[in-house]
């Protein structure tokens, strides 16, 4: 339980935080100062803006374009890339990102061409509505009709109704 005011510094740091997505510089802060306050940063664009304009936080800020990297590229660790000079951590989330894009754009192109497939297939196994009259008229047999057959035409002696059996 704290009793009094809060200070200054919380004050202007959870200020800055709420502002967080309108920072484009942080003046002459060290990291250590302003890492809550980057932390609250959304896009990587953002923070590569702010190093560019505040360069003496560049090369501590790896935790942030880690965390970038890892939300933003699910395949990150199969890759773990790093970078030789710690001050180049954009270019490693730049090298995530075009690699990205290339498997994003390779993947629809494999959907594509499966759910052709998928199509043909569907359009050659497909019933299709053919007219009667387009189709060969069947020969008849001629043993099949009504009376050479042996198929009575009609009600002779053999058939009686139950009526006049009786």
């Amino acid at each position: 339980m704290v009793l009094g005011a809060p200070s200054l510094l919380s004050t202007a740091k959870k200020l800055c935080i709420r502002a967080a997505p309108d920072l484009t510089d942080i003046g002459d802060l060290e990291y250590v100062q302003a890492r809550d306050i980057l932390k609250a940063i959304k896009r990587p664009e953002q923070l590569r803006q702010i190093e560019i304009k505040s360069p003496q936080i560049k090369g501590e800020d790896a935790e942030l374009w880690q965390a970038f990297i890892a939300r933003e590229f699910p395949t990150w660790r199969r890759k773990n890339y790093v970078p030789k000079n710690p001050t180049k951590w954009y270019e490693v989330y730049l090298k995530y990102k075009t690699e990205w894009e290339k498997e994003i754009i390779r993947d629809r192109e494999n959907l594509k061409n499966s759910m052709n497939a998928l199509k043909q297939h569907k359009q050659d196994h497909h019933s299709k509505f053919v007219d009667v009259r387009a189709l060969p008229k069947i020969p008849r047999d001629h043993g099949m009709r009504p009376n050479n057959g042996g198929v009575p035409l009609g009600r002779g002696r053999d058939f009686k109704s139950p009526r006049q059996r009786l």
